[in-house]
């Protein structure tokens, strides 16, 4: 399921977040839940899309979009089982494979990525595509680390097509 109008979006918007609170409960560090700042109100209004995987009545998996410089990924969601992080793995690699989209990665979402051929984004082109300062870009060509929260530093890296 794609859904693309604020008023599609708020209709499914309460499993959504109850899927992306599950899906990111053990990541990151920040006070907001490890969400860095996303909040449910944002992502339904955010020009953007929503994929959505179904099993029966129930989203398993799906990827938050939103509009900037072409199809950006802002956050991955899952039910929390094989069925949905299978479900998620195949997502990810069709959309990203098929050059409809771009986004910042690291941990589990690069190893899925890497594995599967996504296109990878040089390092050196993160602060113009980011928009954001880089604090540091690693001799290999494909990390860098920047703070992406407040006082949270990550080490990043970039797949996909950027328009």
């Amino acid at each position: 399921m794609e859904l693309y109008t604020p008023q599609g979006r708020r209709t499914h918007s309460e499993a959504v977040w109850r899927l992306i609170v599950q899906t990111y409960k053990d990541y990151g560090n920040s006070e907001d839940g490890n969400l860095y700042g996303a909040d449910l109100e944002n992502l339904i209004r955010t020009p953007g899309c929503w994929k959505l995987v179904a099993a029966g009545d129930e989203f398993i998996a799906g990827i938050i979009f939103r509009h900037c410089k072409g199809s950006k990924m802002r956050l991955v969601l899952h039910n929390c089982t094989h069925d949905g992080k299978e479900a998620l793995r195949h997502l990810l690699i069709t959309e990203f494979n098929s050059g409809r989209c771009w986004g910042e990665c690291s941990g589990n979402l690069e190893r899925v990525l890497r594995a599967h051929g996504a296109p990878i984004i040089a390092n050196t082109r993160a602060a113009a595509i980011l928009e954001k300062p880089i604090l540091h870009l690693d001799p290999d060509g494909v990390h860098y680390e920047r703070e992406v929260f407040p006082g949270t530093v990550k080490r990043e890296m970039l797949f996909g097509t950027v328009r």
